[in-house]
This record gives C-alpha cells, structure tokens and sequence, in this order.
C-alpha cells in the first residue's frame, strides 16, 4: 500500500467496470457512513430510490474540460 493507495488486481469483465486503485479512506468514509445513517428512520424516509454513479473516465473528462475551459 503506497500513499495509503490499495492496488487490487481485477481479471475478466471486472476489469472493465471496477478500479483496481483506490484509496484507503474509502473505506473509512464508507463505515462512517453505514454506522450513523443507515438507520431505519432513514430508510422509512425514501419514496424513490435512486442510483447514481459515475465513472473515473467521466471524471478526468470533466477535470480535462474545465482545465481548457479555465472553469
């Protein structure tokens, strides 16, 4: 683990969807999440659920775009 950087080797149709780099505070940021708001008040809340994603592709566009656009 390097710069707190996990590298985990993806095979196969993994491969194209999943990073195999990710950072460790992820991790953190996730467990954090789960064990203050996943709570079943929370979920008695939603009416609609929804995804949302997007994709380390879609981002250096994004950073790309804007570094010539001077957002």
């Amino acid at each position: 683990m390097k710069n707190k950087v996990i590298q985990q080797n993806r095979e196969g149709e993994k491969k194209a969807y999943w990073s195999e780099e990710y950072h460790i505070n992820g991790y953190e940021s996730i467990a954090t999440l789960i064990y203050s708001e996943m709570k079943a008040e929370t979920f008695a809340k939603i009416k609609q659920p929804l995804f949302m994603a997007t994709t380390m592709k879609a981002i250096r566009f994004r950073i790309l775009s804007c570094q010539y656009l001077k957002c």
